[in-house]
Parts: structure tokens; sequence; C-alpha cells
């Protein structure tokens, strides 16, 4: 749940995203500023801060040096740093933490509790129905009375219901797995099948930055700014700060001796003693007061050692299918897009939502976590879909929080499902995949509920065997498991999963 999936490796062919499941003792690892360290490891960089407040409960971050020991679960805080691995990440410090009543959350009331709680009571009445039957049979002599008994017993085992939770979710999980949206366990598919609202992040998540779109406009950069500005935006997450730092490729990376990055504005970084700075108009505005910066002019503005440079400007690249995606989706759900950037782009998104009062601009992160928590106080079920890390506080007060990676070293800790980028579009199938994976339970519960009926009006009258109703228990069971089993796959195909 807080680990990235993957993580960025150092080799003598650059730097490549690798599987947690992957990485070996020794390898040298690239840790970007908000990310967390995936196992115990030694700093190779002059120094660093990790907020270890995730491990520890301190909220100071620990300020370290070259050769000291990172613990797994740390979060980088300022400048990247690059580390070698000393353990595997299954061996770290951090999960013998993992049992500790720290981590463990109150459950929401599911499906499977709910059949706890069914199983209790529906083992009392049984008991009671037998012992009633018992007695009854009584006057037909001791061997007639403890056969109807028993029969009862048997026939009445509450296996099936115990079991078609387990194996209708199970499956699902699969499923999804397959259709891109990972989800963290079962209570996230109950949850999306009672969803009512979904909100939507802009940059990242309906539109995707790219570098080849990017333009700059300001004065021309000299190659060290070319340098100071890539190295700089190498170390944040965000995907506009990875736009920025892919339109200058080519140039060499430079040590960064501070980084800062402040959530929904910007970040500032010190490179050979001058400051650089990137971010919103509104933000610089108040770093540089004499700029005369024009906010009117969207975009993402730089500036180096206090002297406005200029800005980049994105053209948005819209996900494909997205306009057929919104449309099959507020079909049954209230759909809202709450954005961190100007209202410039609001006609076209206006285009895609169709009613301008579903689209929030200019939201800070805090802004975002009221609204969402609006919508729960009005008794909807919420789901937030973002990109990552920037949208983490959303993602955490949503109901359902879901992480959209463009690739794997793309997460957020507070996610509760991660969705494959690729598979934007399939976003209406996956929900309804998971309304209909409740229905097939609840139809199971009926299967097994009417099975015990049945079996137990023949046992109570006498007319069932213990021999026979051995037979039958387990064959409901099977039944059960096949129903279970081949309608989440039935239902799949049919959703083009």
């Amino acid at each position: 749940a807080y680990f990235p999936m993957a993580v960025l490796v150092k080799n003598k062919d650059g730097e490549k995203s690798v599987p947690l499941s992957s990485l070996k003792v020794g390898d040298r690892l690239m840790i970007r500023n908000g990310e967390l360290i995936p196992a115990d490891s030694i700093l190779f960089s002059p120094s660093a801060k990790i907020d270890y407040s995730f491990v520890t409960g301190e909220s100071e971050p620990v300020e370290v040096v070259t050769g000291d020991l990172l613990r797994a679960g740390g979060r980088v805080s300022g400048r990247g740093v690059e580390c070698e691995m000393t353990a595997g990440v299954s061996q770290s410090y951090l999960t013998s933490l993992w049992s500790d009543d720290l981590f463990k959350e109150e459950n929401k009331k599911t499906i499977g509790q709910l059949a706890d709680r069914v199983g209790k009571y529906f083992t009392l009445a049984i008991i009671v129905v037998a012992v009633a039957a018992a007695l009854y049979w009584a006057g037909s002599g001791l061997y007639k009375s403890l056969d109807v008994m028993a029969a009862v017993l048997i026939v009445a085992c509450p296996c099936a219901l115990a079991l078609a939770a387990p194996f209708t979710f199970g499956s699902a999980m699969r499923i999804l797995n397959r259709g891109g949206l990972y989800v963290k366990d079962t209570e996230v598919i109950e949850t999306l099948a009672h969803a009512g609202s979904v909100i939507f992040d802009k940059t990242g998540t309906l539109s995707v930055p790219s570098s080849g779109r990017l333009t700059f406009h300001g004065t021309k950069l000299s190659d060290k700014q070319k340098e100071m500005v890539h190295s700089a935006a190498l170390q944040s997450t965000h995907p506009v700060a990875q736009g920025i730092a892919n339109y200058f490729e080519s140039s060499d990376r430079l040590p960064i001796e501070s980084f800062e990055e402040i959530e929904g504005a910007g970040f500032i970084a010190f490179t050979k003693g001058e400051e650089i700075l990137v971010g919103s108009g509104r933000w610089i505005s108040t770093r540089l007061p004499d700029s005369n910066l024009d906010q009117s002019e969207p975009g993402t503005y730089v500036a180096i050692d206090n002297k406005l440079i200029g800005r980049f400007e994105a053209e948005p690249e819209y996900r494909k299918g997205l306009h057929q995606t919104i449309d099959r989706l507020r079909q049954e759900y209230n759909l809202f897009m709450l954005s961190g950037d100007s209202d410039k782009e609001r006609e076209k998104i206006a285009n895609i939502f169709g009613n301008e009062s579903e689209m929030h601009f200019s939201q800070t992160p805090e802004k975002k976590m009221q609204f969402i928590a609006n919508l729960s106080n009005e008794n909807s079920t919420t789901v937030m879909i973002g990109d990552g890390l920037n949208d983490a506080g959303a993602l955490k007060r949503a109901d359902v929080g879901i992480a959209v990676a463009e690739n794997s070293s793309s997460f957020s800790p507070a996610s509760d499902a991660i969705l494959d980028a690729a598979n934007f579009s399939l976003l209406p199938e996956l929900f309804s995949f998971c309304r209909r994976s409740v229905r097939v339970v609840k139809i199971a519960y009926g299967i097994s509920i009417a099975y015990n009926l049945v079996g137990l009006t023949f046992a109570v009258t006498g007319n069932l065997s213990p021999l026979v109703a051995a037979i039958l228990m387990p064959a409901s069971s099977v039944t059960v498991v096949l129903i279970t089993t081949i309608a989440t796959r039935w239902i799949a195909h049919r959703r083009g999963l």
C-alpha cells in the first residue's frame, strides 16, 4: 500500500525503472523528492534529508550524509538521493513493523463481515432446529431421532455461504488486474460498486503532459541555464516537472545542493550557488514581487538567481477516447473535475464534461480535500482519480483513491488502487464489473440460502438420511464456487475484460 511498484535503478546504460520484485542487493537506486526508500540502503549522495514519520512517528526530517544507513520507509525530503541497497525489500527494517497495531485500521462493513455475522446466528438457529426436530421424532425411536438431527446438522452447514464472497472477489481481483486496475483489497471492489460520485484531477489524469508539446517563452537559455533547469526538474515526480526535464534531456546533470517542493505551487533548488524557481505564476509572484510577472499568461514559470527567465506552456494532450469515457461514466455517476491549473482550458473541458458547474479550477490540495469531504457529508460514496503524489491528500480523503500511473515508478501511498494509464478508457467497464461482482455474491448467497431451506425441509420431515445429506452438503459448496467463478468470468467477457 505504501511502497512504489518500481524505482529508478542506475547502471552503466543510464537510469531504468525496475519493479521492486526484481531489485537485488547492490543495486544503485535513484530516489526523488517525495518518494519512499524501498529497502535498507547506504547513502552515496553528499547529504540528504529523510522523513521517517511513517516509520517512527517523528515529524522532523533526519539529516544524513554519505555512508549513512537509510531505512526502508523513509521519504526523501528535498533533492533526490543516490543510494545502494544493503538488504532485499522483504528483509528491510520496515517489514518487521507491519504486524504492529499502528498499521491496523478499523475495517469497514463488508459483505464478507456480513456473512460472518449471519453465519454466527445461522449456526445457533440450526442447532435449535436440530434439537427441536430430534425431540419431535423422539417418539419414533432413538435411532430415528438421532438420524433426523444428524441430517439437519449436515445438510444445513453454511460452507457455501462462507465461500461465496472469497471466490467471487478472488476471481474479480484477477480480472481487474488484467484490465489494468490493481486494487489493494476486496473492500475496494465493494466500495466501487456503491460509488455515487467520481472526481478527476486534470493534468496527468485527463490530460498527458508531453515534452514534445512543451514550448518555452522567454529569453534564450544558455547551456548552463538549461543544465540547471534540467537538473532541478529531475528531482520532482510531478508530471509537468518531468516534462520540463525531458525538454532539456540532452543537457548534463548538475549536482543539486538543496531542493524543496511546495505542494500545489512549485519547487526551489540550489545548484552552483544559484537559486532556481519553477512553479505557477501566482507562487513565483510572491517569491519575486518586483518581477512584473503577467499572471494572465498561463504556464509554468522559471526564475534563476531572482530573475524571471520565462515560462513553459504545455499544449494539453487529452487521453485517447476521453470524451466517450466521460459520456459513459456520466450515465451512472456524478462527475467532477478538480484542477490546480487556471481556467484557460475551461472551454475544452466543458466540451467533454458538458456542465461547467462540474469543473473547478485553481484548486489547492486543501480545497480538493474539502470538496471531497463535502460530497462525503452528502452521503455520496466518492472515488478520486488522480496522478500520484501531488493528489495524495484528495486520494486519501475519498472513499476510494485511484492513482493513474503512466509508468510503474509513479504511485501514491494514499491510493487504494492503481490504474495503468494505458487502460484509462476501460474505467466504465471496470466500474461496471465491480458492481456486477457484488451482485454475483448476493445471488450466490440467495442460492445457498435456498439450498439450505430445501434441505432442511426434507431433513426435519425425516425424508433425508445423513448419508445423502453428507453428499449434498459439499455438492452445494462446489455448485456455489462454480457459479461464482463462471459468472465473474462471463461478466468480464461481456465487459471486454
